[in-house]
Order: C-alpha cells, then sequence, then structure tokens
C-alpha cells in the first residue's frame, strides 16, 4: 500500500526520473519471503528499482578525429556489459575510436564536461572497474590506455583481465600511468575471450582503452609499457565566475590545494552556481592525506556553529572535516572530526559545545575534495 501511495503521489506531481514501468506491483512475488524481507524487497522492486539513473552530459565529437589506430582497435566492437561507478563521466567515452575532446568551458551537472570515464572521488572498494562485452570472441596482444587531459584527477594504476573457462584470468598485471598520458604496452598472457575486466586503481578518470590483436609493424615497439605524458597543454579552464566581490571583515590567509577552483569562492555572499564554484583539491593518492583552508577575520569573531555547503559536490566532497580555530596565537580544536560524506549535495552545520573567539579558522578537509561555501555564525 505505502508503495503504490508513493507511486500515485509521484505522478500526480509529475516528478522526473522514474521509469513507472518498472514499478508494476503483478511483477512482485513475495508468496516466499519473511515479513523483514517483504519489507526491504517491497520499497526496492516497488520503488527504488524505479529511479533512472543520473547520467553525465554526452559527449559532442561532431568536430572530432578519427584515431590513427582505429582501424585495428577491437572494442568498436564492444560495449559496456557493467562499470561500477561512471558519476563523473559517462563510462562508453572511453570506448570512443575519436581522439579525446576538452572545451575547456564546458560545464554540466556534473561539474567539468569530460570526455573519458570518469568514477566518483573515494572509491570504498579502493579501485572502479568495468566490463566490456565483444560481439565475438576476441584474441588480445596489445592495449593501449589514455589519461588525455586528466591530471590530478587521473586513475593511478590499470589491470586487465579476461574471462575465460568460467573464471578470470589476468592478461595484464596492475601498470602505473600518468595523468594526460598515454600507455601502450604488450599483454602478459595471450588468451580469447568475448568479455574483458578492467580495473582502475583507486578512482578517478580514463580517457581511452584500446585493445588489439594485431597492428602495423611500425607501431609496435612503441607498446612498451612506459606512460608517455601527452606534449599538448591542457588548456586553461574558463569558469563563468567572478571573483572580485568584497568582503570587509573576512579573507582566505592561504589553502594547501586549490588545484581545481580558488579557495576565496566559498566566502562569496552569492548562492554558488556549480561545482566550479567553490573551494576544490586535486584527488590525493597519499595515505593519511589532507588539505586546509585558513579564513581569517579583520576583528576575532565569537564562533558558535559553522555552515558548509556541498550543494554541487556530490561526487567529490570530502569524507572527513573539522576546524581549528587560532586564539592567542594557538590553534585549538573548535570542532571534532565528523563524517561528512553523507552531506554532499547538501548543508552540514557544525555546532560548537562552545562559542569561541578567534581571528582565525582553519577547515581541515581528509584526505581531499572541496565544498562550495563556508559560513560562521
Amino acid at each position: 500500500f505505502i508503495a503504490k501511495a508513493v507511486r500515485l503521489i509521484f505522478e500526480s506531481l509529475y516528478i522526473s526520473g522514474i521509469n513507472y514501468k518498472k514499478l508494476d506491483a503483478a511483477l512482485f512475488d513475495s508468496s516466499n519471503m519473511t515479513q523483514e524481507n517483504i519489507v526491504n524487497f517491497g520499497y526496492k522492486n516497488l520503488l527504488l528499482d524505479g529511479f533512472q539513473k543520473t547520467s553525465s552530459e554526452e559527449i559532442d565529437r561532431t568536430s572530432s578525429k578519427i584515431d590513427s589506430l582505429s582501424e585495428y582497435n577491437l572494442v568498436k566492437h564492444a560495449e559496456v556489459a557493467s562499470v561500477t561507478n561512471d558519476r563523473f563521466a559517462r563510462a562508453e567515452n572511453c570506448l570512443s575510436q575519436f581522439v579525446p575532446v576538452f572545451d575547456p568551458a564546458l560545464f554540466g551537472k556534473q561539474g567539468k564536461v569530460m570526455d573519458s570515464w570518469e568514477s566518483a572521488r573515494h572509491s570504498l572498494k579502493g579501485k572502479e572497474e568495468i566490463v566490456l562485452k565483444f560481439q565475438k570472441e576476441i584474441t588480445p596482444r596489445f592495449l593501449s590506455f589514455c589519461t588525455k587531459y586528466h591530471l590530478g584527477n587521473q586513475v593511478e594504476h590499470v589491470e586487465v583481465l579476461a574471462y575465460s573457462n568460467d573464471s578470470w584470468e589476468k592478461i595484464m598485471s596492475k601498470a602505473k600511468i600518468e595523468g594526460h598520458s598515454i600507455l601502450k604496452l604488450k599483454v602478459d598472457k595471450v588468451i580469447s575471450s568475448n568479455i574483458l575486466k578492467v580495473i582502475t586503481y583507486p578512482d578517478g578518470g580514463l580517457s581511452r582503452i584500446s585493445v588489439f590483436d594485431e597492428l602495423p609493424e611500425d607501431q609496435i615497439s612503441s607498446f612498451d609499457g612506459k606512460s608517455k605524458i601527452y606534449e599538448d597543454e591542457i588548456p586553461q579552464v574558463k569558469k563563468p565566475i567572478g571573483l572580485d566581490f568584497d568582503l570587509s571583515d573576512t579573507f582566505i590567509v592561504e589553502a594547501s590545494n586549490e588545484h581545481y577552483s580558488p579557495a576565496k569562492s566559498i566566502l562569496s555572499p552569492y548562492e554558488p552556481v556549480n561545482m566550479f564554484d567553490g573551494f576544490e583539491t586535486a584527488r590525493s593518492r597519499k595515505e593519511g592525506n589532507n588539505e586546509y583552508v585558513v579564513v581569517g577575520f579583520t576583528v576575532p569573531k565569537l564562533v558558535s556553529s559553522i555552515e558548509v555547503d556541498f550543494t554541487f559536490f556530490v561526487n567529490n566532497s570530502p569524507n572527513h572535516m573539522e576546524f581549528l580555530g587560532l586564539k592567542d596565537g594557538e590553534w585549538i580544536p573548535i570542532t571534532s572530526m565528523e563524517f561528512v560524506k553523507p552531506f554532499a549535495g547538501n548543508k552540514k552545520v557544525f555546532n560548537l559545545n562552545d562559542s569561541v573567539s578567534v581571528s582565525q579558522v582553519k577547515i581541515m578537509v581528509y584526505p581531499d575534495g572541496g565544498f562550495n561555501r563556508v559560513k560562521f555564525y
């Protein structure tokens, strides 16, 4: 009854992003379920399964160039069978036969539009996977991976397995790849299969995957297992915002990492307009990493609570945050460290146990990520 009532509410409000055909009660069989499972699976099958996946924008390749090895690339006969995470950029992009494109001024609902497969930050398993199904059995002998236009947010390692004799067999050992580069190598083991699994570590962007069973003779020597950085530089991103606002009582003292956007944005008096309108660091690959922003006040400020706005940081907010205050020349903790990932796309208020007068506040993020705004009350 509850599921049916919710469906009627959704339909009456004309809520989009739901496939109502999947929410057919006649398709739900609860005859062999416990009461507990009827509730759990009932909500899943009669409500949650109808929610459509949020995908990033499609890439416009009308002016793109075909890759020089496209005629040999077997992935043109493949499709994405499954992917663990492609919340930043669509998995199918990495199968394109076109050279990756980059529009420095193009932003979408997920942030910067990238012609690649890109997963969200902070993979819980420390890896992401994409499974490719080919139209017929293939025998890979050469592999190529590209991270073009990804620098600071690229995957760090790649590994490839083939499905054969009802099990996964490794055909390429874990190999390191640099940002904005291409890695070409020969497989470790030649196996025929129609299903390949590419594993990336730990998360990030991978622009292209290429698979070959043969190559022109003059190309074979370039598949030497070395990651080579592209000579052409990544165009400077053009963000449609200004930082010309002036705050008389608050300013940025310093920031540890402003790889994607300047820290000053977090003090803007205006509502954020996108992910670029905030403070964002590069993806860290160092265990125990942290980043920070120090906010200063022209006169000591009495702080009772702190509000952090993650509105557009759905896929790349920090795992944890805490705040330190500079009081009488000494940094003191003014909040405990809190898990903030559940507040991605929302706002989080940190209430201090006791109000404190400080001249500066250090905002600590673990291990990396970003947010749109911060306000002190």
